[in-house]
């Protein structure tokens, strides 16, 4: 409890000053223009999460990291997953996850998970603190990790391709869940009823059905 009234706190205060926080030292800094100067006197430019490559504008980072989109091409071996990965020690860092216990658990729903950094996320969800804007649109988000897989979506560059269809994707996710399509993979199964579906839209479309017919019975 101690851990979310912390956050809660830090919450508010990044709420009323609109801060937007450096990816790595967590200092905030109320305007983006002041972030990039931190950035690069402090850490000498934005970093690429792949080569770890810095540039003075994060433009330029930008556009370096788009040759990155089509090379990831170490596969999680786990049954099932599918997702892919620039080097086998991001690929072995993310088996983890289907190996561990899910020892940290929100206090406030009951949300498991296996490491602090995801609880502290999962936290910002109850508190709605999100510190990382996107430079185009001004969407926020409460992870890193969330804002970049946005930022794909203001690229025309869609490198993640099917193998089934051709299908083309900005992002690995898109593909990810757009490859259900091709099996008989239903992994998205409604609570009320037990109907599965292949993708979460389709979920999505039947549970507005349950919806419709819950009112219509109310009225």
């Amino acid at each position: 409890m101690k851990e979310f009234h912390k956050i809660r706190r830090q919450a508010a205060i990044s709420a009323a000053s609109a801060s937007f926080t450096c990816v790595e030292c967590d200092m905030e800094l109320p305007r983006l223009r002041l972030l990039d100067e931190h950035m690069l006197k402090v850490h000498g430019g934005p970093a690429c999460v792949v080569c770890k490559r810095r540039y003075k504008t994060r433009h330029e980072l930008r556009r370096h990291q788009l040759r990155h989109n089509s090379e990831r091409n170490v596969e999680c071996s786990h049954p099932g997953c599918g997702k892919r990965f620039f080097t086998n020690r991001h690929m072995r860092n993310h088996t983890k996850v289907h190996t561990q216990e899910k020892n940290f658990v929100c206090e406030n729903c009951g949300y498991s998970c296996r490491n602090k950094e995801t609880l502290r996320v999962h936290i910002r969800s109850h508190t709605g603190e999100r510190p990382f804007g996107c430079t185009v649109c001004d969407k926020r988000f409460p992870s890193h990790s969330g804002l970049r897989e946005h930022m794909a979506m203001h690229s025309t560059d869609r490198p993640f391709v099917c193998n089934v269809c051709d299908a083309t994707f900005s992002r690995q996710k898109g593909l990810y869940h757009h490859k259900f399509l091709h099996t008989d993979t239903k992994q998205f199964v409604c609570k009320l009823c037990g109907n599965a579906y292949a993708q979460a839209a389709g979920l999505a479309g039947h549970m507005r059905k349950h919806r419709s017919e819950g009112q219509n019975g109310a009225s």
